[in-house]
């Protein structure tokens, strides 16, 4: 190996010595100046990447125009005339849009025209005439981003089907998010037998050319992202392996920076050295170090998995090596013909020496980008070997393709470490030349020991959770992993036979007396469950609400650690948790599972919220809680309010919604399981009359934790408005599409927010709102529908399936819109097939005066509506009467800015699904009819402390109310720091006060509230409790009663959802000043590839404050 390595430097310097072309590069020269000026890089990103998104000119203009303005240092990417031009721009721009931004899309678009060629075009004829003069293969990509709808896949399909059949073109690449839309590692072999199919297609296309011509053309199958290497390798053997393609030669990808890619070089090698054996044709395989790496790094941030790849250069470098070592031998090369793909001139010599003094000229190619190293090209021509240039094309008229492309090869190209940076203008016996040559020689030395076992890992099968020291979230399971996916199937035969599971009764558990108590049958999705309900009966509530119980007794360390004990049972228990809830209420595997990892999240972080919580006050820790709890998130929601309570020192009372009940029970048992005492929890199934006693006057329970409809809500405060409900309702919850959007990243955002879990979500996307020039788009709206209508539907046992039936029978509302709403009016009408199937369905031109902008219909229908532009589309989703969560898709800083500012709703999300909410990192909560009570957020740091009985220890109040201001509620924070992704958690105030009082009032009472408004420059207006009535508050007052008031005023109050706070004020500023400040979650994603776009990123600064 020695000789090997001391020729291969003799190699490199020779290569990169020789200077043999004078030819000029734009695109090229910009990557230089983008290496000496790298803040140009995000202004070029931002400029390219929104630019070619929308027609409306005017916005372009105003994007750029605001780009122009807020960055630096972008002037030496330009030549003097392209600056005085752009100078020009930011006045003619303005004024005359529809005539500047066409000009200024050419000219990016000429710069560009040497790295993607328009296909079709007179230039790329004579180019690739040109190189096959020079005897190299220009491998074709025709650029497409991941499919999302099956009729653009279709398209797709014909697109390389036709190019195959040019004569000018004989190799092609292809992945397969480019031929299928809806790709599940979870439905493994459906999507492998699909794809299969669609692969089989290009190479019947083959033969058939071969036999017109005698040509054998070449497939190449890229490699994508991590998440899609099983499936793309099963897929190339599957079809290959048809006898009927014996004879084809054809390609794969492999990624050096996946540290077990050399085992599947193995397999393959293999599997290929068996079919020639038996008379069939070599295969080949283009090794790169791999591209995805932003996106790599920011998937497994978000998804707290381990980084697939490598994490670092040197160690990709020698992963890239040692695979090379064992695919160029006479032995291997023969069988796997080999495709050396790098820039990097050093490890080009390392596979070049070892070709030279292998004899294997005829099978290997040197493989390239073209237009990004035409020097070194005509150096390995020089050289007499197979030269091969991966060459980027797009139709004219879908050039955006091509913008994503540059994109993420502006960003790859110019980071550290990558070649075509560092080898830029490259002096042999250079400072520079002798750091790469130490590199190169480093990883050569790091070969032999080099890790080749995955970095993910995870084994639901053989799991052992432990308690967990400081919280952070589990993650959910990684279907990408071929032992999760048998996992998953092994529920699927255990959950066959259910009732050897969770027995044939659901019961009623507690500390409660022997008495007679009756039982129940519920239907749900798939006919009749094999176990029946016990009901409970008033005496059981009564015997809860009376009893003693020692949790009260324990300190918080010792219910902390039971909480955290709970954690590791429900981990345990994540498949029958999972089993249960696709049985009884028809959830996907994936929907549940992330509930799961939400219930472990709850139990971990209370018991942390708990435990911070007791360092700074002393608590009373009596009374009873109870929990109200919904259908359609049966595992999280029921325990997370029962978590929070029993943090804050309470007994509780999980009263599930009775078709959930089997879900809620065996959530239930983990919690017993881990030792939490059953007279602490009980579990109290029951009609809702057994409530009415407890419920319609006074308060028996410190809190009744209520989520559901916004009807019960009013329901239950209309019938005792002195109730302490704490609710989080209904949401009609908008996501707006702007010109300046993602198109396809919207369309795949809104249907995964729309039609996930059956649509049944208070935080599901039911209103689309779209600019006027979003609305009039047809290759927006026709995106959309396929989006839509390629979603897989059906049974949930069933692992392609992607949406699920509904889990109640179909509601009166659903009936109401389905049947009145016009035939021509439907984008994508929804079938029902009984009571529960109901496919998604999207209604057009839905107008702010029609029944379905109003009610939430609580399925999986989308109701589109044209705003004029942003401002009008805010106004329409404020319109609402709820404000729980809503979505904006925009890559302009300036839309985000003002949506922010004026957007009314609890959660936030910007350039992704406005669902998913997950604890700590997206506390979950709305305002306006979203929420009734004091309503800290779910999952945040203010949830378990609203129920706890608080004794301050502070005396100086006016102190501690600045100390939490300045610490906390002044102060927009982001707790976990996600790489591509910002969490902020921040608080608004009020826009008015309404303080009333009465003559009991002490007066220092009063002055805290005064202090407080003009703390927090709230406008206070002062009224005494007698006066109530003649106030109407509206959307954010704040009505703070520091006197009784009459039942009519709360009435109206509630009606209005406003929250009456009627504690006396505390000393605690922590606790006091929550009463004048509206939670805020806001999440972003800065862009659909990972791309940091210019933001600073250090993953240990936890919490990041802004």
């Amino acid at each position: 190996m020695d000789k090997t390595i001391e020729k291969a430097l003799k190699l490199a310097e020779k290569l990169q010595s020789n200077k043999t072309t004078n030819a000029k590069n734009p695109f090229a020269d910009r990557l230089k100046i983008i290496i000496e000026v790298p803040e140009s890089k995000h202004f070029l990103m931002k400029m390219m990447d929104v630019s070619f998104r929308s027609k409306n000119y005017k916005r372009i203009a105003d994007h750029v125009i605001h780009l122009l303005k807020t960055h630096k240092n972008y002037e030496p990417l330009f030549t003097t005339i392209e600056n005085l031009l752009l100078k020009t721009f930011t006045v003619v721009g303005k004024i005359a849009p529809s005539f500047s931004v066409p000009i200024m899309l050419k000219k990016i678009q000429t710069t560009s025209s040497d790295v993607v060629f328009f296909i079709n075009s007179n230039k790329f004829k004579k180019h690739a005439q040109s190189r096959k003069e020079q005897k190299i293969t220009l491998n074709i990509n025709l650029i497409g981003e991941a499919l999302i709808g099956e009729d653009e896949a279709q398209k797709r399909i014909l697109g390389y089907l036709t190019l195959l059949n040019r004569k000018d073109v004989n190799y092609i690449s292809i992945k397969i998010s480019t031929i299928l839309s809806q790709i599940s590692s979870l439905a493994h072999e459906d999507t492998v037998d699909k794809l299969s199919t669609r692969l089989a297609m290009f190479y019947d296309e083959i033969l058939k050319i071969e036999k017109e011509t005698g040509v054998q053309k070449f497939v190449n199958l890229d490699m994508e992202e991590y998440k899609d290497l099983e499936i793309t390798f099963d897929v190339f053997i599957k079809t290959l392996s048809l006898p009927a393609y014996k004879n084809i030669r054809a390609g794969i990808v492999l990624q050096a920076y996946i540290p077990e890619m050399i085992h599947y070089y193995r397999k393959l090698y293999a599997w290929a050295n068996k079919r020639v054996n038996n008379g069939g044709s070599s295969i080949k395989v283009r090794l790169v170090k791999g591209a995805n790496m932003e996106m790599e790094m920011t998937e497994a941030s978000i998804e707290d998995w381990p980084l697939a790849t490598y994490n670092s250069k040197l160690e990709t470098d020698a992963n890239y090596k040692k695979i090379l070592t064992e695919m160029l031998t006479p032995q291997s090369a023969r069988v796997v013909h080999v495709g050396v793909a790098s820039h990097n001139i050093f490890d080009i010599s390392f596979a070049l020496q070892l070709v030279k003094q292998n004899q294997l000229e005829d099978c290997v190619d040197f493989e390239m980008l073209e237009g990004m190293a035409n020097q070194t090209v005509d150096n390995l021509l020089a050289e007499k070997v197979n030269l091969l240039l991966y060459t980027p094309t797009v139709k004219e008229n879908q050039y955006n393709a091509a913008i994503a492309y540059l994109v993420r090869r502006l960003d790859e190209g110019t980071q550290a470490g990558n070649f075509l940076k560092e080898g830029y203008d490259l002096q042999v016996g250079s400072e520079k030349w002798d750091i790469l040559k130490d590199e190169f020689l480093k990883s050569i030395s790091l070969m032999k020991d080099l890790d080749t076992f995955p970095n993910r890992k995870q084994d639901r099968n053989n799991e052992v959770p432990e308690i967990m020291e400081e919280f952070h979230n589990v993650p959910n399971t990684d279907w990408n992993l071929p032992q999760n996916i048998a996992w998953a199937h092994k529920i699927k035969t255990d959950w066959e036979t259910p009732e050897n599971i969770i027995g044939t009764t659901i019961p009623v558990v507690g500390e409660l007396d022997n008495i007679e108590r009756y039982t129940i049958k519920v239907n749900n999705w798939s006919g009749t469950p094999p176990w029946d309900y016990e009901m409970a009966v008033k005496e059981d509530y009564q015997k809860a609400v009376d009893s003693t119980t020692e949790w009260q007794n324990f300190d918080a360390e010792k219910r902390a650690h039971l909480l955290k004990r709970a954690a590791v049972e429900i981990e345990k228990s994540r498949a029958n948790l999972i089993g249960v809830g696709v049985a009884e209420l028809g959830k996907t595997v994936k929907e549940v599972d992330v509930e799961v990892s939400e219930a472990i999240d709850f139990a971990n972080f209370y018991a942390e919220s708990s435990l911070e919580i007791a360092k700074e006050f002393t608590s009373d820790d009596i009374g009873i809680n109870l929990v109200l709890s919904p259908w359609n998130f049966p595992i999280a929601i029921p325990i997370g309010g029962v978590l929070a309570s029993l943090a804050a020192g309470k007994k509780v009372i999980l009263k599930p919604s009775t078709n959930a009940s089997a879900c809620a029970y065996l959530t239930c048992k983990c919690l017993w399981e881990a030792g939490i005492p059953k007279d602490a929890l009980y579990f109290l199934p029951c009609e809702e009359a057994i409530l009415d006693d407890f419920l319609s006057s006074g308060n028996v329970f410190d809190a009744v934790i209520l989520t559901g409809g916004t009807e019960t809500a009013l329901f239950l405060l209309e019938r005792n408005p002195q109730l302490n409900l704490y609710a989080e309702t209904g949401g009609k919850n908008a996501t707006i599409v702007t010109s300046l959007a993602d198109k396809e990243q919207a369309a795949l955002n809104i249907v995964q927010s729309s039609f996930g879990n059956a649509g049944q979500k208070c935080s599901a996307t039911s209103l689309l709102i779209l600019t006027e020039d979003v609305f009039n788009n047809n290759e927006f709206k026709a995106l959309l529908k396929d989006a839509t209508k390629s979603k897989v539907f059906g049974n949930p046992w069933d692992y392609a399936t992607e949406i699920g039936p509904l889990a109640v029978q179909l509601s009166e509302k659903l009936k109401h819109v389905i049947q009145n709403t016009p035939d021509h009016q439907w984008l994508v009408k929804p079938k029902l097939n009984g009571n529960h199937m109901l496919t998604p369905g999207i209604i057009w031109d839905v107008t702010t005066a029609d029944y379905p902008y109003q009610n939430e219909l609580f399925g999986p229908i989308l109701c589109v509506v044209k705003a004029k532009d942003l401002k009008d589309a805010v106004r329409i989703a404020n319109n609402v009467d709820y404000g729980l969560t809503t979505g904006l898709e925009s890559l302009d800083d300036n839309e985000i800015e003002y949506w922010n500012t004026h957007i009314e709703a609890g959660n936030k999300y910007v350039n992704r699904s406005t669902t998913g909410a997950i604890v700590q990192r997206q506390p979950f909560g709305g305002i306006k009819a979203s929420c009734f009570g004091f309503g800290m957020k779910a999952g945040g740091i203010n949830y378990v402390l609203q129920f706890t009985n608080i004794k301050s220890k502070t005396t100086d109040w006016k102190e501690d109310y600045q100390k939490w201001y300045d610490e906390l509620f002044s102060k927009k924070i982001d707790y976990v720091n996600r790489r591509g992704q910002s969490n902020i958690c921040s608080y608004n105030t009020y826009k008015e006060i309404l303080l009333l009082y009465d003559v009991h009032t002490p007066q220092k009472h009063i002055d805290k509230v005064e202090y407080i408004a003009e703390f927090l420059n709230i406008p206070l207006i002062k009224d005494t409790c007698g006066n109530a009535l003649k106030h109407y508050p509206k959307d954010f007052t704040c009505v703070r009663a520091l006197g009784v008031l009459s039942d009519h005023f709360l009435i109206r109050c509630h009606q209005s959802a406003i929250h009456v706070y009627n504690y006396e004020p505390r000393n605690s500023g922590r606790i006091e000043l929550l009463n004048y400040l509206i939670e805020q979650s806001y999440s972003h994603n800065y862009h659909r590839y990972g791309n940091l776009m210019g933001v600073e990123y250090n993953p240990d600064e936890k919490p990041k404050f802004y």
